[in-house]
């Protein structure tokens, strides 16, 4: 047996080392493939060889500094916070693809990233990114092409950049002009004349057949002006001229050089146009407005203005039932030391309002146009004057302050007065008293009282700014359907006004038989006042005065149960018909004055850039979204909550309309204190007594008819109707402010101001921003046709005119394809057409004579049709539609003539920056001539343009009939669409450049948003609905339809719409509602609810004694009676509270108590035994 010893060996020196693939090696190499130990041990290793392990895969590497490297390892990628992309390379990384930055004046190239990165270290350069640039030569090459220069050319010299100047340059076959000294002196005066030329004839050729060619080189003088180039012969230092907000030297080609003085818009100064000088940016004046009687309107206008100030301009006294018809708000601003004009939308669904910026060191006026929500105010917020009982009023006369104080209407509470209360309630307690002695009654009513006021919130909601109304009937269906759209159905609206006052009459022994009167305040001139100064508060209703200053009564309307408003009833006279209605409201100066619409100061001090020149103050904004508080802070910067005075100017509280409404169980007694001679702001300070006239007007009436009497009564009634404008036709100019047009170039004149000229101004609104009268005086009994003669002073020069009857005769010939220019003048403002042949009638004659407004000059510009007699034949058509039965013949001979001229495209059916809704639109082109047209998304020749379009190619020029239109579909992205035309005539004359149309596809129009939904127990039910997107950032019009029956929204024409629905009845309800913006893209809904109507009377909860006060509680808001025997709610006495508590003193040992909700759900009689 034999016994081993074995020891342990080491044995790894005598064995080949372990290899591995190491991520990272201790001397911080990257997936290296080598000895096991080299590996660092803090990162990951693999028996494979690198090429196979996960961790050492290559690809591309995106460094956050915006780099990329090819064939990086995973590992060493993200050991630098890059992100791996495996096995591609980074030329199929977009992120990677260099371009072409550019910093200032710096070119390099670099992927975006690093650009944008490069940039973030200087801010203070503008940095631009082209991916389309991808060699470093041409990125440099930009540098050199924005150096400037004089670029010489054969025909001009013009100071540019040389990219300018060599992409200007064409080869030789390519770049055939003409040179100025050439062009014929016709076309010199056509260009000149800016006429229209005619669908029906050729245009002549402005290159004459044997003029010489002229073949351009360029040539770019790097770093030099023009007047430096001997070559160009341009006089230095020329004149001087405004560039980018400096003055600048020009030389005597007109381009610019050097720099003549360096303006600084951070101390408010830039070039001025007009003195070619640094001026200050602020106004040095600015335009002071004058009202039709020569009066100062406001006090603030006429003076210096900072840069960026806003202001309000009216037309007359502004507010509360003071505007005049036709008139509107505007809104006046100084930039740059010019004042603009914004109007506020017309019809005043838009009123300006303004407040004050303060500032350290000096204050600034800030106005904005404030959407008028008015609609609410004397409908919704006016539910008093349709109940029937002391209680029913005071309950809804609470919900109508509510209403009305609501800061998102445009409503003022016109509240009671004290002292008119004691004055008013003072006469008709003793035409009580009387009563009751003549009756020898002993009724509770006749008993001592204090009628004074309890409730000194009572009062009437009217409008803040009344509304203009559609108070005409339109003879255009079209303008009548937009008129409609923009404003409220203005009889509707005045009718709210209507009221009707009941002065009764008894007699009996203790009279001696003589007639005694009850609530005589009816058959006084101050009925008749107070219910005009309401009516005029809700709009263009009543009598009013225009902005003429020309009053018109043609709106007043009194009737009487006894016939006519003028007479005598037992001995009591009364005449409504000879008032003398400028006296009494005060005479025109009291309503050409205004206070402005003012909302509190602003503290601009902690606004960042506020008062600074080269940052708009911005205060607009603020204006907006702090109208909540205007109803009290307008009130307040107006003096609406002053006392009374007799001066128009210093208030605008007493001209508030204050009616005293009631139904037709609670005998309205309408009155009035105020002093006729004190003016518009003063003659009528009417107070609300619902309660307290009411209850005394009812006492006695039923005196009257429960004791042995004799009675009579009469019925007066004073209708509100839509006011109408006066008779006359002197008026109809003043539409434009020819001052405003001259000094500020902004026209005044608009279809709602015209027609509250007079009866006699009708609206154009073809000539509406044509530089023409829009308003113009029409004679219903006109039946003449326009008288035309020769316009001599419209012809082209070189040529004359020879008269003949009923025409003219030019001479003498003109060349073949000529441009001829050539005019009338009409008696009357008129709108005229021609054709080439005789006797056609006006409505069938195929073109218009120069253009399609109606004014008494035309003008027309047409191209001789050579070898032959050219006769063009007239007729033209009045305001009346009066045309001409014979023609007007103007006629010509031409000489021979051959036709190099291309193509004109006169005009396009779709605007030019025009917004398209959806993805395509037709369109066509109005051509001179027989033509074939083409279009392209890019520049380019006639030929190369890939997008044919379908054109009419009538060759028989001499018809009338003759047509030439090109048309096509356009396809439509969202965004910027530019579309360039090229045509080619009969005579393969083909146009050099583009007809070039830009038009934006807008997004989709969205209803984001609905309401109400659900159960609804409401006696108003608001729909409202908020849009997005479409060609105006959301704004629209939208409409809904109930019974069958569709309603513009109240409030639309903006993002947000609502509006209230009639009183429905119970049940479910879906009702689809359509909204539009202005080119016509639409988003429709449907808005579902159920209306569950409270028709449970108020239920008692608890009785409580407490002293001598009882006090019960009921389950909703009400409103008790009670009395110590049995009643009917209505002619109880009222407890305190309107809410659920309500209280009474004890007095008696048994109560009869009865209570009614706002939905007139009256409870039964209970009785308490206190």
């Amino acid at each position: 047996m034999s016994i081993f010893f074995i020891s342990s060996l080491n044995v790894s020196a005598q064995q080949p080392s372990e290899q591995s693939c190491c991520e990272k090696t201790k001397s911080g190499e990257s997936c290296v493939y080598t000895s096991s130990e080299n590996c660092d041990r803090r990162f990951k290793s693999s028996n494979e060889e690198c090429s196979e392990s996960s961790f050492c895969e290559t690809g591309c590497c995106f460094n956050d500094d915006g780099t990329c490297s090819n064939s990086a390892s995973k590992s060493t990628c993200e050991s630098k916070s890059g992100l791996f992309n495996k096995g591609i390379s980074c030329s199929s990384i977009q992120l990677c693809n260099k371009g072409c930055c550019i910093l200032g004046d710096n070119y390099f190239m670099a992927t975006k990233q690093q650009c944008q990165e490069k940039s973030n270290l200087y801010k203070n350069l503008k940095m631009e990114f082209n991916p389309d640039i991808t060699d470093e030569f041409t990125c440099i090459s930009q540098l050199q092409n924005k150096e400037r220069g004089c670029c010489v050319q054969e025909s001009e010299c013009i100071y540019t950049d040389r990219l300018s100047c060599t992409e200007g340059s064409m080869p030789p076959e390519q770049s055939l002009v003409q040179s100025p000294w050439q062009q014929s002196e016709n076309s010199q005066q056509a260009s000149a004349t800016g006429n229209a030329v005619s669908p029906l004839v050729n245009q002549q050729n402005s290159q004459q057949s044997n003029q010489q060619q002229n073949y351009i080189g360029t040539i770019f003088e790097t770093g030099k002006y023009c007047s430096q180039v001997p070559l160009c012969g341009c006089k230095a230092k020329h004149h001087k001229g405004c560039y980018d907000g400096d003055v600048y030297w020009y030389d005597s080609c007109n381009n610019r050089e050097g720099i003549a003085q360096d303006c600084d818009f951070s101390n408010n100064n830039l070039c001025s146009k007009d003195t070619l000088k640094c001026e200050s940016l602020d106004c040095k004046t600015t335009f002071d407005k004058k009202a039709i009687n020569g009066n100062d309107i406001v006090g603030y206008d006429g003076v210096p203005r900072r840069n960026g100030e806003s202001w309000c301009e009216y037309d007359g006294a502004v507010g509360f039932g003071q505007d005049l018809v036709g008139s509107r708000h505007y809104r006046h601003l100084c930039i740059s030391g010019e004042e603009f004009i914004e109007p506020c939308k017309d019809f005043r669904e838009e009123f300006c309002l303004q407040a004050t910026g303060k500032l350290q060191t000096f204050n600034i006026l800030e106005a904005a146009c404030i959407s008028n929500r008015w609609k609410d105010c004397a409908t919704t917020c006016n539910t008093a004057k349709d109940k029937k009982t002391s209680a029913q009023i005071k309950l809804a006369m609470q919900y109508d302050r509510t209403c009305c104080e609501d800061p998102m209407k445009s409503c003022f509470w016109s509240a009671a007065n004290n002292e008119n209360i004691k004055k008013i309630s003072g006469d008709a307690q003793k035409e009580l008293s009387s009563a009751c002695t003549d009756l020898n009654s002993n009724e509770p009513s006749c008993q001592p009282g204090d009628y004074q006021s309890s409730d000194p919130g009572n009062g009437v909601c009217i409008p803040i700014v009344p509304p203009g109304l559609k108070f005409w009937n339109d003879e255009n269906i079209e303008q009548a359907k937009k008129t409609e759209q923009a404003t409220a159905d203005p009889v509707k609206t005045c009718e709210t006004a209507k009221r009707t006052c009941t002065t009764y009459f008894y007699k009996n022994l203790l009279t001696g038989y003589d007639w005694k009167k009850v609530n005589t305040i009816c058959l006084k001139k101050d009925f008749a006042l107070s219910a005009m100064s309401y009516c005029k508060s809700l709009g263009d209703c009543g009598t009013k005065y225009n902005i003429a200053g020309k009053f018109s009564k043609l709106a007043f309307k009194c009737e009487t149960s006894d016939g006519p408003c003028k007479g005598n009833k037992h001995g009591l006279s009364y005449n409504f018909i000879n008032l003398d209605w400028e006296k009494e409201v005060g005479g025109l100066d009291a309503y050409t004055k205004a206070k402005p619409l003012q909302t509190k100061d602003f503290d601009l001090n902690g606004y960042k850039g506020m008062g600074s020149p080269d940052n708009p103050y911005g205060l607009a904004n603020m204006l907006v979204t702090s109208i909540g508080g205007i109803a009290g802070t307008v009130i307040s910067g107006v003096g609406l909550l002053m006392p009374v005075t007799t001066t128009a100017t210093t208030t605008v509280a007493a001209s508030m309309p204050a009616i005293t409404l009631g139904g037709e169980g609670a005998l309205a007694g309408i009155s009035g204190t105020g002093g006729a001679a004190s003016g518009a702001a003063t003659s009528v300070s009417w107070v609300p007594l619902f309660g307290i006239l009411i209850a005394l007007v009812v006492a006695a009436f039923t005196l009257v008819l429960q004791l042995t009497a004799e009675t009579d009564q009469i019925d007066i009634t004073i209708s509100c109707l839509p006011w109408q404008p006066p008779y006359g036709n002197k008026d109809c100019e003043k539409c434009t402010n020819k001052e405003i047009m001259e000094k500020l170039n902004f026209d005044t004149c608009s279809e709602y101001k015209c027609k509250s000229l007079s009866q006699n101004c009708k609206w154009i609104p073809e000539n509406e921003g044509s530089n023409r009268t829009s308003c113009i005086t029409t004679n219903i009994n006109d039946v003449n046709s326009p008288k035309i003669k020769p316009w001599p002073e419209a012809l082209t020069k070189g040529f004359k005119i020879t008269e003949f009857q009923n025409g003219y005769q030019i001479t003498p010939s003109p060349e073949g394809y000529a441009l001829v220019s050539f005019g009338i003048l009409t008696d009357e403002p008129a709108t005229c057409k021609y054709a080439l042949e005789p006797n056609i009638k006006y409505d069938s004659m195929p073109a218009d004579f120069g253009d399609v407004f109606i004014d008494n000059k035309h003008m027309l510009t047409l191209s001789a049709i050579p070898n032959k007699l050219n006769e063009i034949y007239i007729k033209c058509k009045d305001a009346n539609n009066i045309a001409n039965e014979a023609d007007y013949l103007i006629k010509f001979k031409a000489r021979g003539g051959k036709d190099l001229t291309p193509p004109i495209i006169l005009s396009s059916s779709i605007k030019n920056s025009a917004v398209i809704s959806g993805t395509s639109t037709p369109l066509s082109l109005s051509i001179n001539e027989p033509s074939r047209c083409r279009y392209s998304n890019k520049e380019t020749t006639y030929e190369q343009m890939e997008n044919p379009m379908v054109c009419s190619t009538d060759s028989a020029i001499n018809s009338p009939s003759a047509k030439f239109t090109c048309s096509t579909n356009l396809k439509i992205n969202e965004g910027t669409n530019i579309f360039y035309f090229k045509c080619s005539d009969l005579s393969n004359n083909i146009n050099k450049e583009s007809y070039i149309l830009t038009l934006t596809g807008s997004p989709q129009l969205k209803i984001t948003s609905t309401s109400p939904s659900g159960e609804l127990d409401l006696n108003t039910i608001t729909i409202e609905a908020t849009t997005e997107g479409g060609s105006n950032d959301g704004i629209a019009k939208c409409s809904y339809t109930l019974s069958s029956k569709t309603y513009l929204f109240n409030q639309t024409d903006s993002t947000e719409h609502s509006t209230d629905l009639p009183q429905l009845s119970i049940g479910s309800y879906s009702i689809p509602i359509s909204c539009k913006d202005s080119i016509g893209n639409s988003a429709d809904a449907t808005i579902s609810f159920k209306v569950t109507r409270d028709i449970t009377p108020p239920n008692l909860m608890f009785v409580y004694k407490q002293d001598n006060t009882l006090t019960i509680s009921t389950d909703e808001p009400s409103a008790c009676e009670y009395s110590n025997k049995d009643f009917a709610f209505g002619s109880g006495t009222l407890m305190d509270g309107q809410d659920k508590d309500h209280t009474l003193t004890i007095e008696k040992t048994k109560y009869s108590i009865i209570c009614s909700d706002s939905f007139n759900n009256t409870g039964s009689l209970f009785t308490i035994y206190p």
